[in-house]
């Protein structure tokens, strides 16, 4: 199982040959290569690594020489050190337009119906790369309860042949219903549980260590709140010269914590070519609602000054 889920195009073979919807892929070993499938499929396509995380070296190509850019940087970027890790060559997939989500799911036998322990909404920054500014979790979303969403999760699993794990599986919501991203086999990065555990009272971390041990983990819900996580990215690239979250916002009962994740002084990149390594802040706000935690997290974005030094000139983007 966990290679299925490692190798994306081992994932993207086994959901072909089980019928699960998910994105047309197909290997490509080199920038000439990735070019013909992505003719073959069409504009717009999506450039992914096999092996990185957080969405490294993931493009969204418009070209021949977007996608040829795209390869180039799939095989050889690195992300927090992983490239002994990651396998060669590099995905060229179809691009699936809507909003993405993932199931935060603990899966005990090979299951008839999976339930979930949360699903979670991800806000994405702009394209071309699929960086992700910001997750939510509600106890009370309605996709909790959608069979067709329960059917294809399900079925995605069972394809991987996944027993006993927590599993993050990624899914955008098309027009024409969900369809599988990513199987991952293991908890949601991006502190995820913890909005879980915020909103659900469902502790994911223990219920895989309870999962190694042989167990059985406790997944009954104890809560029904709702929670919320947003990343600062830069508005343009360079260093750091101040920061400064103003106002009594700390003060807030609502806002679980505020984390600056990057320091005065230290460089960083701007998307296009930003990676997760260039967040500079990130906070988790709690609330009743969605709609309540989004108006949360967008007050905390508001309150931000962010000066980053660059050649020519000093650009002070509060965000």
């Amino acid at each position: 199982m966990n290679l299925a889920c490692r190798h994306k195009a081992t994932t993207r073979r086994l959901l072909a040959e089980h019928g699960v919807p998910s994105a047309l892929s197909y290997l490509a070993e080199d920038p000439d290569q990735a070019v013909k499938i992505a003719d073959k499929l069409g504009y717009p396509v999506v450039i992914k690594p096999r092996g990185h995380v957080g969405s490294a070296g993931v493009l969204r190509a418009d070209t021949d020489d977007d996608v040829r850019a795209a390869v180039d940087r799939a095989l050889t970027d690195s992300i927090l050190g992983l490239e002994d890790w990651a396998v060669p060559g590099a995905l060229v997939e179809e691009y699936i337009p809507g909003p993405e989500i993932s199931v935060e799911a603990v899966v005990l036998d090979n299951p008839e119906h999976l339930p979930f322990a949360a699903v979670t909404r991800k806000s994405l920054g702009p394209e071309p790369q699929c960086q992700e500014v910001a997750h939510s979790v509600d106890a009370a979303d309605p996709l909790l309860t959608d069979p067709v969403l329960a059917f294809i999760v399900t079925a995605a699993v069972r394809s991987l042949g996944a027993t006993r794990a927590a599993l993050h599986i990624e899914l955008r919501l098309s027009p024409d219903g969900p369809r599988i991203i990513e199987v991952n086999g293991r908890p949601a990065g991006d502190r995820i549980p913890l909005l879980v555990e915020e909103t659900t009272g469902i502790n994911l971390r223990k219920a895989l260590a309870t999962l190694a041990a042989g167990g059985t983990p406790d997944l009954t819900p104890s809560r029904a709140d709702a929670a919320a996580i947003g990343f600062l990215y830069p508005e343009h690239t360079g260093r750091i010269e101040h920061l400064a979250l103003r106002g009594t916002l700390r003060e807030q009962v609502w806002l679980e914590r505020f984390v600056w994740t990057r320091a005065t002084g230290t460089h960083v990149s701007a998307p296009p070519h930003a990676s997760i390594d260039d967040r500079i802040a990130h906070w988790i706000v709690t609330g009743p609602t969605a709609e309540a935690c989004t108006r949360r997290r967008v007050l905390v974005t508001d309150h931000l000054s962010v000066h980053i030094s660059r050649p020519a000139h000093t650009t002070t983007c509060t965000t």
